[in-house]
């Protein structure tokens, strides 16, 4: 597995994260959060912009909808001060 550092369009839309986990914080690394990959689901990262209408990052999990429970961790992140 690898880990890259991804900036803007780079992330892309909807692409599968293959790594342990996925991190995403602002250009100064202040503040973010951090989510790890769960067994029997796949997790994604994505970007979408549209003039004037919507524009988003985030991190996503992909679960089977049969699935009663998930459970995951989220890290928030930043430098502390």
């Amino acid at each position: 597995m690898h880990h890259a550092r991804l900036i803007d369009r780079q992330i892309g839309a909807w692409d599968i994260v293959d790594s342990d986990w996925a991190c995403l914080t602002d250009l100064q690394g202040r503040v973010g959060y951090r989510l790890w990959g769960v067994k029997g689901s796949v997790l994604r990262r994505g970007r979408e912009t549209m003039k004037n209408c919507l524009d988003w990052v985030g991190l996503d999990y992909e679960v089977n909808p049969h699935r009663e429970v998930f459970e995951y961790r989220i890290e928030i992140v930043g430098a502390k001060g």
